[in-house]
């Protein structure tokens, strides 16, 4: 999760304004798509038996 956090937070520094506009920057699809992305791919690498169902259960 905090690789997630560190992706979107680096996606939005570099947004005019930077994080000195946290919430619109933050907000932006691109952010939202690398920190989630970023989170994904890093619980999948824990996982050997990769589910999708799991997945979907884990993101709710």
């Amino acid at each position: 999760m905090l690789g997630g956090v560190g992706a979107l937070l680096g996606t939005a520094s570099t947004y005019p304004g930077g994080l000195q506009l946290f919430q619109k920057n933050t907000s932006e699809n691109l952010c939202v798509m690398a920190g989630a992305g970023t989170s994904i791919g890093m619980w999948r690498q824990k996982k050997k038996n990769f589910n999708i169902q799991e997945l979907i259960v884990f993101s709710h």
